[in-house]
C-alpha cells in the first residue's frame, strides 16, 4: 500500500519509468496498491497514473475509474480514497464510501489516502476532508487511515469526533509515513501517540490480520523496527 506521491512528476513518463525500475525486484511478486498523491497528478489529469495500473474498476462512480476503489484481502478491506481536494470535492465520494463500508463484512476495515487529516507538520492538517469523511469513518469503525504527504512519520492515538477516543470506545488510528528523502520538521500534537522526524528511517507497513489480532509495525531500511501496535477484537 503507498499512500500516494510515488514520483515526483507525474506527467512525466521517464519518472514512471525510473519507478517501476527501480522497484522491479519487489513489483514482481507483491501486489501495488497505490492511492493518488498530488504530484502523481501535478496539478493535472492523473492520464499516466492511470494507465500504469490494471486498478479494480470499482470505485465512486462521480470518479475515473482507479482514482478510487477498494480490495478484499482474507478479513481485511482496504479502501483506496482520492484527497486531490483542490481537483476533486470530497463530497462526490462520500455516498460511495459509505455504501462500502456498510457493505463490507471484513473484520478489519483501513482506507489509505494521500492528504492527512491529521498532519505531522503543524498548520497542515485537512479540514474538507475531515470534515467530510471523519463522520463516516466513525460510524463504520475504520480501524487504520494510512495517510501521506508530510514528509514525517507520526501516529496518532484512536480518534472518534476529531477527539481521543473515550477508553472502551472505537476509533479510527491515523498514520502518516514517509518514504523518500526530503523531510520536515515535526510538531506533535496531542493526540500524537508516536512521531519520528528528521532520520533517515523508511517505513514498510505490515498489516498482518490473524484471528481477531491486526498487527502493526513501521520498518526501517535496516530492518529495525520503529513503531509498532496491536489492535484485537472478539
Amino acid at each position: 500500500m503507498i499512500a500516494g506521491d510515488l514520483i515526483d512528476h507525474g506527467t512525466e513518463r521517464d519518472n514512471w519509468d525510473q519507478f517501476f525500475h527501480e522497484g522491479s525486484t519487489v513489483f514482481d511478486r507483491t501486489p501495488v496498491v497505490p492511492a493518488l498523491g498530488n504530484h502523481d497528478s501535478h496539478g493535472g489529469h492523473p492520464t499516466l497514473y492511470l494507465q500504469q495500473f490494471a486498478l479494480p474498476a470499482n470505485g465512486a462512480e462521480t470518479l475515473d475509474p482507479g482514482r478510487t476503489y477498494h480490495v478484499t484481502y482474507q478479513d481485511l478491506l482496504v479502501v483506496v480514497m482520492d484527497s486531490n481536494y483542490d481537483l476533486v470535492e470530497p463530497e462526490l465520494q462520500v455516498d460511495w464510501l459509505d455504501r462500502v463500508l456498510g457493505e463490507s463484512d471484513a473484520r478489519w476495515k483501513v482506507v489509505i489516502y494521500h492528504h492527512p487529516f491529521y498532519a505531522s507538520r503543524p498548520g497542515r492538517d485537512n479540514y474538507p476532508l475531515r470534515d467530510a469523511w471523519g463522520p463516516i469513518f466513525d460510524r463504520h469503525n475504520v480501524d487504520i487511515a494510512f495517510q501521506g504527504h508530510d514528509h514525517a512519520y507520526m501516529r496518532t492515538v484512536p480518534m472518534r469526533g476529531h477527539e481521543p477516543a473515550a477508553e472502551g470506545e472505537h476509533g479510527t488510528v491515523y498514520l502518516v509515513a514517509v518514504s523518500g528523502t526530503k523531510m520536515y520538521e515535526q510538531g506533535l500534537p496531542d493526540f500524537a501517540a508516536f512521531g519520528a522526524v528528521n532520520t533517515r528511517t523508511y517505513q514498510i507497513i505490515q498489516v498482518d490480520p490473524v484471528a481477531g489480532t491486526l498487527t502493526y509495525r513501521a520498518i526501517d531500511t535496516d530492518g529495525g523496527v520503529i513503531d509498532s501496535f496491536d489492535l484485537s477484537k472478539d
